[in-house]
């Protein structure tokens, strides 16, 4: 999929979601993205999953079509658990998994 798909196919599922509906783990490094630092985001509502780049850490003039292109090829991925979500979380690494730090159920879903 390309990144223009993705981000057609994710503008679709999560809409015009608040911030507030959307959680983030991150950032860490993982392969997916070729090591560039990158959030794991959950919309609850939609049970929608993806990766985002820490777009923070990039300077104008750093060419990042080769990381976008790595979320996108990572995917969309369906979700509607705290135990799913943490499964796609340690699947992007033990680092991601442990510096990450999984959501706990005591933080509640906004589903």
């Amino acid at each position: 999929m390309t990144t223009d798909e993705f981000n057609k196919q994710l503008n679709k599922r999560v809409g015009k979601s608040s911030i507030l509906d959307i959680d983030s783990v991150g950032d860490f490094q993982c392969d997916e993205t070729h090591g560039f630092p990158t959030f794991l985001n959950i919309h609850w509502n939609s049970g929608t999953v993806w990766l985002s780049l820490n777009y923070n850490l990039v300077d104008e003039d750093f060419d990042i079509t080769e990381y976008e292109q790595a979320c996108a090829d990572w995917g969309i991925r369906c979700c509607y658990s705290i135990e799913e979500f943490n499964s796609l979380l340690e699947s992007l690494g033990k680092e991601a998994y442990e510096y990450a730090l999984p959501i706990e159920e005591s933080m509640g879903q906004s589903m």
